[in-house]
């Protein structure tokens, strides 16, 4: 009996077998160059990072694919698979640039003893932006202290700033939004960075305009689909036209100003962070906006965000049933916008007694913020939680010893997974719907865990870790999982600390410094913007490219 990788004719085997190796042979040779280039890469966006430039040459990109374009022209290559390709490995390289080669991987060696930590609890990463566009769109002055400024969040500022906003950030914490000229999108080339919600929100604000604008971006969202965008964009009189003629995402260019409909019912896979930002600059469109999201109800938390947001800022928008109604107006943004705690980034600081034993203070917190359901399960999980006044008090209670289920928060699912670990005992974790199901499988095989993939969930069981070479991980949440799980199992390495920086620039710091936490002073980073006195760093216009 054959197969349909068998033929009854050796020889017709011996060919195949002689095809399939060079096959092999290639695909070595084409890794052996993408490290290579990945390397050269890397190194030219480390050294650019250090002078405050986006990671790649946007004009060594252009050059890089006029050979791309016509190597494929020559070779007959699909043109439009060929730039999605140019793409894709223009991330090797990229995202790894503050990272560490295997050689060098950073080992996670914490002292073993109680922890001690005593902290202002970080601020909401997503409010932080959602105020810092409602306040730069507004042109009103509001300060916001104890944020995180990651790169998320530096790339919005800057996006703002090119469209004419006022916002700086002054040391390692705070961020101030001034009174200007205000935002003005005609005719400019706003770069939006990597992240979606920013280009969402930069979108959102200049669809109130008129004329053509273009919106640039690096790797990540040159990969994102924007031609979806116009099933939405010409009921609120524009388009949005990719530059590129074999790829659908940024480079764009936006034309807009036609008559704007007052309401507009959201198709299918529509982005959550589309819907929100729609929301959060409706209050600046001639009549406001009815935005329906019957076909997208997973949209309805972060609706209710940008909602809670506009109430606080005094602008009545409400949700009824499936409709989000705001009404055209003007925000009053408050001199200091409420900012609760951030609760993925503390539910991962509290849980370090479950792993480390001790004590963590958080302040900043209120009985709301306290009760969230992500702080509430990580209390039935081992650690012990007490509302002091604005300080939520964490210490060990017991080992974990029930399953594990955070709900719909995806970027628990490691913690999740580094608590089940810490049981010494059979545990299930539910899965999130975009939970990193192969990021957690990952981490578990490269510390040798025994476990079993089940529907939506992941049966963890006692076992010996073990820990060998290093990791590159897909996730910054993978990153602090390790750094748990390292209490547990020292030494483990991973190759891409960055990662985490991108997202939370302290946590190595607290990490390397318990067990008190405290951080030792910031370095001075090289910038090529204007830094004015008083230390205060002052964002600039990003280089047209």
């Amino acid at each position: 009996m054959t197969t349909e990788y068998e033929d009854t004719k050796p020889e017709v085997n011996t060919v195949r077998q002689e095809r399939l190796d060079d096959l092999m042979a290639v695909d070595a040779q084409i890794l052996k160059l993408l490290e290579r280039r990945s390397r050269i890469l890397g190194k030219e966006a480390a050294w650019r990072r250090t002078k405050g430039m986006p990671r790649i040459d946007t004009n060594l990109e252009k050059s890089l694919w006029v050979e791309w374009e016509e190597a494929g022209r020559k070779n007959d290559l699909p043109p439009r698979l060929l730039r999605q390709l140019f793409n894709l490995v223009n991330l090797f390289g990229q995202d790894d640039a503050k990272g560490k080669r295997r050689a060098d991987a950073y080992i996670l060696a914490p002292r073993l003893e109680p922890v001690a930590v005593e902290a202002v609890a970080p601020r909401s990463l997503r409010l932080t932006r959602l105020w810092t566009m409602l306040a730069s769109a507004a042109n009103q002055q509001a300060f916001l202290g104890s944020i995180i400024l990651n790169d998320p969040f530096i790339e919005l500022v800057k996006g703002l700033n090119q469209a004419g906003g006022a916002v700086a950030w002054s040391g390692d914490d705070r961020a101030e939004i001034h009174p200007g000229a205000g935002l003005f999108f005609e005719e400019k080339l706003i770069f939006a960075g990597d992240d979606p919600l920013n280009f969402y929100l930069l979108l959102a604000l200049a669809l109130a305009g008129a004329g053509r604008m273009k919106f640039s971006g690096g790797s990540g969202l040159k990969m994102l689909n924007v031609s979806r965008l116009n099933a939405v964009l010409p009921r609120l009189g524009a388009r949005l036209v990719p530059l590129n003629p074999h790829g659908d995402g940024l480079p764009a260019r936006l034309e807009c100003g036609g008559e704007m409909a007052q309401r507009v019912d959201l198709p299918e896979q529509t982005s959550p962070d589309f819907a929100t930002a729609l929301v959060l600059a409706a209050w600046s469109y001639p009549e406001g906006l009815a935005l329906g999201f019957a076909q997208v109800p997973e949209a309805l938390p972060a609706l209710q965000e940008a909602v809670d947001v506009l109430n606080a800022a005094g602008i009545d928008a409400r949700i009824e049933a499936d409709v989000c109604r705001v009404p055209a107006g003007k925000p009053v943004i408050p001199v200091c916008p409420p900012l609760p705690p951030d609760s993925l980034l503390s539910a991962y600081l509290l849980s370090l007694p479950v792993f480390a034993d001790g004590k963590v203070i958080l302040s900043g917190f209120d009985a709301a913020s306290a009760a969230h359901p992500a702080l509430q399960t990580l209390g039935t999980l081992g650690a012990d939680l007490n509302l002091d006044g604005d300080k939520l008090i964490s210490s060990a209670l017991k080992m974990p010893d029930k399953d594990i289920d955070f709900g719909a928060e995806a970027g628990l699912l490691p913690l999740g997974v580094a608590l089940a670990l810490r049981a010494r005992r059979e545990l299930t974790v539910v899965i999130p719907e975009n939970g990193d199901l192969n990021g957690a499988t990952q981490m578990l095989d490269k510390l040798n865990a025994s476990y079993s993939t089940m529907d939506n969930a992941l049966r963890i069981s006692p076992s010996q870790l073990h820990w060998e070479e290093s990791w590159a991980s897909p996730d910054p949440y993978l990153c602090i999982a390790c750094a748990l799980i390292s209490f547990q199992r020292p030494g483990i390495g991973l190759e891409n600390p960055g990662m985490l920086t991108a997202l939370w620039p302290q946590f190595w710091n607290i990490f390397n410094t318990l067990p008190s936490g405290r951080m030792k002073p910031k370095a001075k980073e090289s910038t090529t913007y204007d830094a004015p006195k008083r230390r205060r760093v002052k964002i600039g216009r990003e280089p047209n490219s």
